[in-house]
């Protein structure tokens, strides 16, 4: 399972704020912020899925049709 964000990436940590930094994909720039604790953990558990969730995800499709391809030659 990948991690959602990276340990590197978290500046520093006192008993009430967070502070991490990301890329922006939009503008690819470097973007510092400060969170709650409290924030920060309800916005990370926003990424955990639910036990027994099953993911929707295009490589299944893709085999298929490689696999179909494959078979018509």
């Amino acid at each position: 399972m990948k991690n959602v964000k990276s340990t590197a990436k978290y500046k520093g940590y006192d008993k009430t704020h967070v502070t991490f930094w990301y890329e922006d994909h939009r503008t690819e720039k470097k973007v510092i912020e400060k969170q709650l604790v409290y924030r920060f953990i309800f916005n990370l558990l926003q990424h955990i899925s639910p036990k027994h969730f099953r993911m929707v995800g295009l490589l299944g499709y893709t085999v298929d049709e490689v696999s179909k391809m494959r078979a018509k030659q």
